[in-house]
């Protein structure tokens, strides 16, 4: 219902640092755009467990549509490249599994990993204040047990976030990312701090011998 609207920081300093606006730095969109982010934001997720096959399966087919197309819209919304990846590392991660997926053209790990880069670039270009391409991004290197990589995007995203951002009652959701990320750091770090202490370790009596 707020299509339209001026978004005047100039008059309510505030609008500019809320994540509802991009902090200031919302993307202007024509109606080609405004159909792709609709279908981008789309959210499949049922429960914590279940997401809906009907739902991924139109996302997916928009998105490989317009892939081929460097024209489409869709390179022009860092959220839809972020979704698109996700879906597509979804289908990657069933196949894995042994469980069926709907769709002719299966996705490979190659494909979700692209496509999360292409989505980080364009976030670049937006000067990061679309933070979600860089805390999905994390998120996959992390699942994919490449820690480096998933700390990388995890910096780059609270990055955006206390550069462009103040925490208010509309930025609920980005809190809750940002939350997920440092429990995947958290276990990062227990992960391979035990490795680097020994090594530590080990290079000290060396070098006391």
């Amino acid at each position: 219902e707020k299509e339209g609207e001026e978004v005047n920081t100039q008059v309510d300093e505030r609008l500019g640092r809320m994540w509802m606006y991009l902090g200031g730095r919302g993307i202007v969109c024509d109606r080609q755009m405004a159909a792709m982010s609709v279908v981008a934001n789309m959210n499949w997720t049922i429960s914590k467990s279940a997401d809906s096959d009907e739902v991924g399966d139109v996302m997916r087919e928009v998105f490989r549509f317009h892939a081929d197309d460097p024209l489409s819209p869709m390179w022009s919304l860092p959220t839809a490249l972020g979704n698109r990846a996700d879906i597509e590392e979804i289908e990657v991660g069933l196949r894995e599994k042994g469980k069926p997926t709907t769709s002719a053209f299966p996705s490979s790990l190659d494909e979700a990993k692209g496509a999360f880069d292409d989505a980080v670039w364009l976030g670049r270009d937006y000067e990061r204040a679309v933070f979600y391409p860089f805390s999905m991004a994390s998120a996959f290197y992390f699942r994919r047990k490449l820690f480096a990589p998933s700390l990388f995007f995890a910096v780059e995203a609270v990055y955006a976030v206390c550069t462009h951002y103040s925490y208010s009652k509309h930025d609920d959701e980005m809190r809750k990312e940002v939350e997920e990320m440092m429990e995947n750091v958290g276990k990062i770090a227990k992960l391979t701090l035990p490795s680097q202490v020994a090594t530590g370790e080990e290079e000290r009596k060396e070098d006391s011998e």
